[in-house]
């Protein structure tokens, strides 16, 4: 049972999602049948095999926000104090915020607890 489940684990790591999830699928029964359970998504197969939790850091759960869409979104920089000489304009577009880049997010999941 302990070969079969780090078997699966280390198969969650090296191959992609998709073939993970289906993995998972079709191997579910089969672990159910001998005591143990598989969650779909490979990351969180991890996640329970580690002997520690995964914990949130705080000053980044206080910082960026994850819509469903799968964008963070995050404030602007520089709208705090020491605007008087800027436009009107750029202090309004900075108050809207703006979303985290693409090649930031997987970092920003990571603090944040969901990798």
């Amino acid at each position: 049972v302990i070969f079969l489940k780090k078997f699966i684990t280390v198969l969650a790591i090296v191959s992609n999602t998709k073939v993970a999830m289906n993995c998972s699928t079709w191997m579910s029964p089969v672990l159910k049948s001998i005591g143990g359970n598989l969650v779909s998504n490979p990351i969180m197969n991890i996640a329970r095999n580690l002997s520690y939790k995964i914990k949130t850091k705080k000053a980044a759960a206080k910082r960026f926000k994850v819509l469903p869409g799968g964008k963070i979104k995050r404030q602007q920089a520089g709208n705090q104090h020491l605007s008087a000489g800027t436009p009107g304009h750029v202090v309004n577009a900075r108050a809207k915020g703006t979303y985290v880049h693409t090649s930031d997010n997987i970092r920003v999941l990571r603090v944040l607890g969901r990798y």
